[in-house]
């Protein structure tokens, strides 16, 4: 064994260029598989990561006119109920549900101040106690809402850091007063997700998760009508256990929330969001111009609740990169030949030599 290893490197070393171009033709091969794989993959991921963010499996259910949110201050939707305990409960006995949080929102509220410290177009959210441990929001300053906050209808406040930037710049915002809509609440916390949320790469992503850029404002739902109005149907966000089962969620909230809607028929809807899907995949790649006017083009469209399914819309870019992708594969599969060619000559070249 020793005399074959011996005679094997005494090879190498007398015939080093050839020796070199076998080895070389042995790494363009592996070297150009390994990257273009780890490519494609590095891609899908970040597709991924960009439309759901890292480590974050939830899933919003919202109420949807047409393609667009359906704004509660144009009035409360006819026929459509709050959601009650029985389905809340039902929602988060689900196998793949981890946990649900029911809430209330204005996405753009332009008046909260406090004094002459105004909040431009901040959110508001009237929140359940499931909100913060669903959404990843972790209390930085303060206290998060108590169980006694909702019974006692207590008009206190949690703010994110921005807000609270923006409401107290010189500091000392937790037990400072505040006010929305000219009623005031006490902040009692500062909070900041520990959630990673998607990337804004282009002008719809901004119109769709950069809501919460200019501050956020949270407030228990109990005293929600103070500021807004009463039985306001509420959104949902829940956390699927894996990141797989989101759309299977988004299905399953969707269709408990849609029974607190009057008339709602899940074959009309599906059929009403396959079309609007099918549009959306025609508008892919526009710079989101759009978005102003969509309220207004489906302003007659039935008012049911939605789930936002961003791994279907990851799915769908990754498939659109799929074409890239087999391009990638063919170069890496002729660099593998042009390699395997190389060794091939190099081998014949020194069974020549030896006959």
């Amino acid at each position: 064994m020793s005399e074959n290893i011996r005679l094997a490197f005494q090879g190498i070393w007398n015939h080093k260029m050839r020796s070199f171009l076998t080895m070389l033709g042995v790494i363009i091969g592996i070297a150009s598989i390994i990257a273009i794989v780890s490519t494609i993959k590095g891609t899908n991921e970040q597709i991924m990561k960009s439309l759901i963010g890292a480590g974050n499996n939830n899933v919003t259910v919202s109420l949807k006119q047409g393609s667009s949110d359906y704004y509660m201050d144009y009035g409360l939707p006819a026929g459509i109920s709050p959601v009650s305990q029985d389905q809340m409960d039902r929602i988060r006995d689900f196998p793949d549900v981890e946990d649900a949080s029911f809430y209330l929102e204005r996405s753009w509220e332009g008046n909260i101040a406090n004094g002459s410290n105004a909040l431009s177009s901040g959110a508001v959210y009237g929140i359940d106690t499931h909100y913060l441990g669903t959404k990843g929001y972790q209390v930085i300053s303060g206290r998060p809402f108590l169980d006694s906050d909702y019974p006692a209808f207590r008009k206190v406040a949690l703010l994110d850091e921005t807000a609270a930037g923006a409401l107290f710049p010189e500091g000392g915002a937790v037990g400072g007063t505040i006010t929305v809509r000219n009623e005031p609440f006490v902040v009692v916390g500062l909070v900041k997700s520990s959630a990673g949320g998607p990337e804004i790469n282009s002008l719809m992503d901004y119109y769709n998760y950069a809501q919460n850029a200019n501050g956020v404002v949270m407030i228990p739902d109990a005293v929600w009508p103070v500021i807004y109005q009463y039985d306001e149907p509420q959104n949902c966000v829940a956390r699927a256990v894996t990141t797989n089962d989101m759309s299977n969620v988004g299905k399953e909230v969707a269709e408990v929330m849609n029974e607190s809607v009057t008339g709602y028929s899940p074959a009309e809807a599906s059929a009403e969001q396959d079309a609007e899907t099918a549009d959306a995949g025609a508008e892919e790649g526009t710079d989101g111009t759009e978005a102003g006017t969509e309220g207004s083009a489906s302003g007659n469209a039935a008012i049911t609740y939605r789930a936002e399914d961003m791994l279907e819309k990851a799915k769908n870019k990754q498939e659109l990169s799929a074409s890239t992708n087999n391009l990638l594969i063919w170069i890496a599969s002729i660099a593998l030949l042009v390699g395997g060619i190389g060794v091939m000559n190099i081998m014949l070249v020194s069974v020549t030599e030896r006959t």
